[in-house]
C-alpha cells in the first residue's frame, strides 16, 4: 500500500468494514490504517462478532457518541454476545443497552425487549432518547415508554414494580394511550386516579384522547375506537377519576368536538358522563347550552337539560 496517503487509506479501511471483510481489515491495520478512524457503530452493524472483537481488543471507543446503543436500535443477535463478553471490561456498554431497551419498548419490538432484558437491561431506569442529553423532566424508563405507546405485551413482559416505578406517572401515560388493561392494573396497585396536584391529570388525558378519536388527524373516525375511549372514561370515573378542567378551554374544546357528532352520540356521551359523574352536571349544562348545540340536538335538547338538572339536584 505504498504511495497511498493516510486519508485515502482510512477511507478504503472504512469500506472494508462496510463490506465486512475481516481479512482486508487486518491487512489495512498492518499497513497503518487507524483503528480509531472507524465508528464502532459500523463495526457492530456488520453483525460479525470477529470484527467487533477485533476492534474492541484494539481499544476502539465503544462509549463516546453511544455507538453500541445506536447499533442496537437496528440489532443483530451477535451484538448481544459481544455485550456479554465485554460488559465488565467496558462499563459504559450497560448504559447503552438500557438506552436501546428504552428504544425498543417505545417502538414495540417485543423480541428485542425480551433479549435485552435477558442480557441484563434495566427497564426501570430513567433515561433520555438515544443521542439526546439527559433531562430530568423528560427522561423516562423503558416501562414508561411502553405504557405511553400502549405496548401492552411489552408492559406485561417488563412488569410493574411499585418499589421501583412511579405508579402515578405510569397512570398518566396509560391514560394518554387509553389502554384500559394497563390503567386497571395500575389502579389495582393503588395509583391515584385523581392525579393529585398534577397539571395534566389522568382524566384530562383520557378526555383529550377521546377528543382525538372524535376528530382524528386523518379524518377517518372509527366507532370502535370512539366506544373504547368512551368506555375507558366511564370506567375510570367509576374508580374515582374526575374531569375538573381548570379553564374555559377544556369544556370549549370538548364542545367543538361534539359538534362533529350526530345527536345520538352527543346524548349518549352527556348521559354517560352525568350518570358516572365524570364531571359536574353544571359543567355539562354549560357545554350543552349554546345555540348550535340546541340546533343539533333538536327536541332532545330540553330532555337532556332536564335530565342534567335533575341529576344535579340529586347529587347535592
Amino acid at each position: 500500500m505504498a504511495g497511498i496517503d493516510q486519508e485515502e487509506k482510512d477511507y478504503l479501511f472504512e469500506r472494508a468494514v462496510w463490506d465486512s471483510n475481516l481479512g482486508l481489515i487486518k491487512l489495512f491495520v498492518d499497513y497503518g490504517a487507524g483503528v480509531h478512524s472507524i465508528d464502532f457503530e459500523d463495526a457492530c452493524r456488520t453483525g460479525n462478532p470477529e470484527i467487533m472483537r477485533f476492534f474492541l481488543d484494539r481499544g476502539i471507543d465503544a462509549v463516546t457518541g453511544q455507538p453500541f446503543a445506536k447499533a442496537l436500535c437496528h440489532p443483530r443477535r451477535p451484538q448481544l454476545g459481544i455485550y456479554l463478553q465485554y460488559r465488565d471490561k467496558i462499563p459504559g456498554l450497560k448504559h447503552q443497552v438500557n438506552l436501546a431497551l428504552r428504544h425498543h419498548a417505545q417502538d414495540g419490538g417485543l423480541k428485542w425487549v425480551c433479549l435485552l432484558l435477558w442480557a441484563g437491561g434495566d427497564a426501570h431506569i430513567r433515561l433520555p432518547d438515544v443521542e439526546e442529553e439527559s433531562d430530568p423532566e423528560n427522561d423516562s424508563t423503558a416501562l414508561e415508554e411502553a405504557v405511553r405507546f400502549g405496548q401492552l405485551k411489552i408492559v406485561e413482559k417488563i412488569g410493574i414494580d411499585p418499589a421501583k416505578d412511579d405508579l402515578n406517572r405510569l397512570l398518566e401515560e396509560a391514560c394518554s394511550a387509553c389502554e384500559w388493561p394497563i390503567i386497571e392494573k395500575l389502579l389495582t396497585l393503588r395509583a391515584d386516579p385523581t392525579g393529585g396536584k398534577s397539571e395534566y391529570p389522568p382524566m384530562q388525558r383520557l378526555i383529550n384522547h377521546f377528543e382525538w378519536k372524535i376528530n382524528p388527524w386523518n379524518g377517518q373516525r372509527s366507532d370502535w375506537d370512539l366506544c373504547k375511549a368512551f368506555d375507558a372514561i366511564l370506567s375510570f370515573a367509576n374508580s374515582g377519576g374526575r374531569w375538573q378542567p381548570q379553564d374555559k378551554y377544556g369544556p370549549n374544546g370538548l364542545r367543538r368536538d361534539l359538534y362533529r357528532l350526530d345527536c345520538g352520540w352527543i346524548e349518549k356521551i352527556i348521559r354517560g358522563f352525568s350518570r358516572h359523574q365524570v364531571c359536574s352536571n353544571e359543567l355539562l349544562i354549560k357545554i350543552l347550552n349554546t345555540p348550535r348545540m340546541k340546533q343539533i340536538l333538536g327536541d332532545r335538547f330540553p330532555r337532556l337539560m332536564q335530565f342534567l338538572k335533575q341529576n344535579s339536584e340529586a347529587h347535592q
